[in-house]
């Protein structure tokens, strides 16, 4: 503010300003020794600003949601490597939903669902097991992760193998080849914990690259030559589908797609991935998110196995429900 010894606006931070101030009102500095001290002055102020919130900061303030493009959650996968966390164990509750992977500590969360009906006072709650999983791709040869298991919490910085580099697209965290992209994988936790536990390390990671890599290549072989079958093709979706074919997460993880980015795919449509769903549900989802030519081979798979089902007379629970050994 303009003052008799200031006649400038706000403080002095020119040469020229600080000599329009009077001998008297110096305090036996000259101008150039004022303009000195203003200058450190605004130094240290700048050294003391608050620093941008780190991952971790962010994670510890609750800021989870504004986490930057190249940090990730990563699906826990189909083993039960976290139950027996104490943070995850309550035998009061019922009502468990799938367990999903978060930042922050490992816990339980409390969903209200409302009441289960307008004649029914009771609120009726779920609950989810929150499993601390997440990664930061550092650069394209570093990834540090952090997963909590039944052995303890992994906090490691990883290199990617030679050959290969880790990114982030909308499924999440992946590791790709650097001669051919098309060779990539989204791991999930349990991928992680072996490939750090192990002396393996990522061996596993990169086999089921190649191997995904390779029936994803069949089956677009198998469907350039089904092309001028197209009609036939949608005529087979429709029918199996008036049959009573539905797809789970293993047609599309059998078909050649990984597991991580097929459950961060119905993650993104909210769709539950131990539930089974219509073919047209899954091929309306893959248009909107730009998907279609994944989840149409995840579809194609499902029609295939339930007529082979409908042949044989039975299903076998492994081609429907994680977690079960699968001959493919």
């Amino acid at each position: 503010m303009a003052s008799k010894y200031f006649p400038f606006v706000n403080s002095p931070s020119t040469i020229t300003e600080f000599r329009k101030i009077r001998k008297a009102d110096r305090h036996g500095l000259t101008p150039e020794q004022m303009l000195e001290r203003h200058k450190e002055r605004a130094r240290l102020k700048a050294k003391n600003q608050p620093r941008p919130l780190s991952v971790m900061g962010l994670i510890a303030n609750g800021c989870s949601n504004v986490m930057p493009k190249n940090v990730r959650t990563i699906p826990l996968g189909k083993h039960n490597q976290y139950m027996n966390l104490p943070a995850l164990q309550d035998n009061r509750k019922k009502n468990w939903n799938s367990a999903e992977s978060t930042f922050g500590q490992s816990r339980i969360q409390t969903n209200n669902m409302g009441r289960y009906s307008s004649r029914c006072r009771y609120t009726h709650y779920t609950y989810t097991r929150l499993v601390q999983s997440w990664g930061y791709v550092v650069s394209s040869k570093n990834l540090y992760v952090r997963i909590d298991h039944n052995w303890g919490l992994i906090s490691r910085l990883l290199s990617a193998p030679r050959g290969y580099r880790f990114s982030c697209d909308e499924n999440g965290i992946k590791i790709s080849s650097k001669s051919n992209p098309k060779i990539e994988y989204h791991p999930t936790a349990f991928d992680f914990i072996l490939a750090i536990s192990s002396s393996y390390g990522f061996k596993d990671i990169i086999q089921n690259a190649k191997y995904l890599y390779s029936v994803r290549k069949e089956n677009e072989k198998r469907k350039r030559l089904e092309k001028r079958k197209e009609s036939e093709i949608a005529q087979s979706i429709k029918t199996a589908e008036k049959q009573g074919c539905f797809v789970s997460i293993m047609d599309s993880i059998i078909a050649g797609n990984c597991q991580a980015g097929t459950e961060s795919w119905a993650a993104r449509c909210g769709l539950d991935k131990s539930q089974h769903y219509r073919p047209s549900v899954l091929l309306q989802h893959g248009q909107k998110t730009g998907n279609e030519k994944l989840v149409r081979i995840a579809v194609l798979h499902a029609v295939r196995r339930h007529q082979r089902e409908i042949n044989q007379g039975y299903s076998s629970i492994a081609q429907h429900i994680l977690g079960y050994p699968i001959e493919i």
